[in-house]
């Protein structure tokens, strides 16, 4: 554990600071002694002239992969003023015209250059990002409910208004953009890394559904809109699975059949169909994760509902 610092990349940095964090509630599980150090050689590598993280070490790459979650692990630790600096930035620099998150910021020698991509990724750790943020400035400010129903609570919650607002307006616009008419998640995003990319979106919108507070209109729809996607996408993706000796294989797209790669008679096949086989989205973990990421968010989801004496019908009833 002590090389974890000794790797270039921020966002995996960051991941593994997140994942060390949670495995340290687990009942029965230590938190990493190197944990610490790591958290605190991710707030090392925030540059100084744009405020925010690079992609990787000595890079002009500033992205919300590697600064999303860092925003989140900076929140969840007590540096609220990074975490708010540098999700500031993503939102001041990085919504596209549909209300998007786009992928980030490349400084050249021309001036900085918009990487506009649009991910499932970014959209979902800027929306966590946020609901760290404005969580955190509420216990700050001594709100110890989830329920803001006095003149004097609400001046209390004003400084997290605007990372709820921008939570309302992402959860928005994946609702427009990044679904179908039902409300299944079916932006297109293969295999390998972007394998995950959805999975990363149905985390916090699955966190939105759960811990954002219902002490407003907008609030309360926000939190219908996050549970329905999620719930939505389950049902679909659930439906579509293919299952080989009764476990489940989950589909890259989440509005189609799953595909079965095989590997089977491969001594004989040209080099394309060998290709071909090989490329099988399905095949990779990344993908299976992402559709476990997403039972286990819509699971939560549900659990939440059902605990707070509602439930959801789903499209078919």
């Amino acid at each position: 554990m002590g090389k974890l610092t000794s790797n270039r990349y921020y966002d995996d940095k960051a991941w593994l600071a997140l994942a060390l964090g949670r495995a340290g509630k687990v009942r029965k599980v230590r938190t990493p002694k190197s944990l610490p150090s790591l958290e605190q050689n991710i707030v090392d590598g925030i540059d100084s002239l744009t405020g925010v993280l690079p992609w990787r070490s000595g890079e002009t790459f500033y992205n919300v992969p590697s600064n999303g979650p860092a925003a989140i692990m900076m929140a969840r630790t007590d540096r609220l003023d990074e975490a708010m600096k540098i999700t500031d930035w993503i939102f001041d620099n990085l919504i596209d015209g549909d209300g998007l998150v786009m992928d980030g910021l490349r400084m050249r020698m021309h001036g900085p250059e918009l990487v506009r991509s649009i991910h499932p990724y970014c959209q979902g750790v800027a929306i966590g990002a946020c609901l760290e943020i404005a969580l955190k400035l509420r216990e700050r400010a001594g709100l110890t409910t989830t329920v803001v129903d006095h003149w004097s609570d609400a001046d209390k919650a004003e400084d997290s208004l605007k990372y709820f607002a921008h939570i309302h307006a992402v959860v928005q616009a994946v609702s427009r953009k990044m679904t179908n008419f039902h409300g299944v998640i079916d932006w297109d995003t293969g295999d390998g890394d972007g394998g995950l990319f959805k999975g990363i979106l149905v985390r916090y919108l699955a966190d939105v559904a759960i811990r954002l507070p219902d002490d407003s209109p907008t609030n309360r729809e926000t939190k219908k809109i996050a549970a329905r996607l999620v719930l939505e996408s389950a049902e679909s993706v659930w439906n579509h699975r293919l299952e080989v000796d009764g476990l489940p294989v989950f589909a890259t797209d989440w509005t189609t059949d799953a595909r079965l790669p095989q590997n089977f008679g491969l001594s004989s096949s040209s080099l394309s169909d060998l290709v071909s086989v090989v490329r099988v989205d399905e095949r990779d973990l990344s993908v299976q994760l992402s559709g476990w990421m997403l039972m286990e968010a819509a699971a939560k989801v549900a659990e939440e509902l059902e605990n707070n004496g509602n439930s959801y019908t789903g499209r078919s009833r």
